[in-house]
């Protein structure tokens, strides 16, 4: 009986020694929630979301923030409305790649800092999470993305460790336009994507 009574306690001794390690493994997921949240919540950013969704993006936003600090250029509604119908749809509905919508989404934030719209102001550019760099550049005392995304609303959603700034155009990586004017539209469209 001594013998079962060690072995109980030596077992019990070694699991509350490794309970640390099992405690660190968890990952504390509210920073990714809360930036989804706001995103979610937010009343002109229903179609950044859904694309965020449809493109499988959702869930690397949200990795992305509970890891560290991030930036997002989310494009409202009306930006996204501007946009040639079919493109949208070719994009949205697996008429074109997923993959296209991927890029398009990752080019739209950032994980190498959470900020402000003056911190932007300061940079001339950042490495989205596609890896792709995004120019900035000051207009008019404006902050300009890629020579025509201006931001239209500087810090409107601000989290624990992300800023998320509203655009006025999606953004849409130069070297995935000729690709998406091909498959969306046959060839060169009238205005498949904005153009610096």
């Amino acid at each position: 009986m001594a013998a079962a009574g060690s072995v109980t306690f030596t077992s019990l001794a070694f699991l509350l020694l490794l309970s640390p390690l099992f405690v660190s493994a968890q990952v504390d997921t509210s920073a990714g929630d809360d930036l989804v949240g706001a995103i979610i919540n937010h009343c002109c950013l229903k179609k950044f979301y859904y694309a965020l969704q449809i493109s499988r993006i959702e869930l690397r936003l949200r990795d992305s923030a509970n890891r560290g600090p991030i930036t997002v250029f989310a494009p409202t509604d009306d930006s996204i409305t501007k946009l040639d119908p079919e493109l949208w749809t070719c994009v949205t509905t697996g008429q074109g790649p997923l993959d296209i919508l991927s890029q398009i989404t990752l080019y739209h934030f950032v994980t190498d800092g959470n900020f402000t719209a003056a911190e932007v102001a300061t940079k001339r550019h950042l490495t989205s999470a596609s890896g792709m760099p995004l120019g900035v550049k000051v207009v008019n005392g404006n902050v300009m993305l890629e020579d025509y995304a201006p931001i239209t609303e500087p810090n409107a959603l601000r989290t624990s460790n992300a800023t998320v700034h509203l655009i006025g155009e999606l953004l849409v990586p130069e070297t995935i336009v000729s690709t998406i004017e091909n498959l969306c539209f046959a060839g060169p469209a009238s205005a498949p994507a904005p153009s610096k």
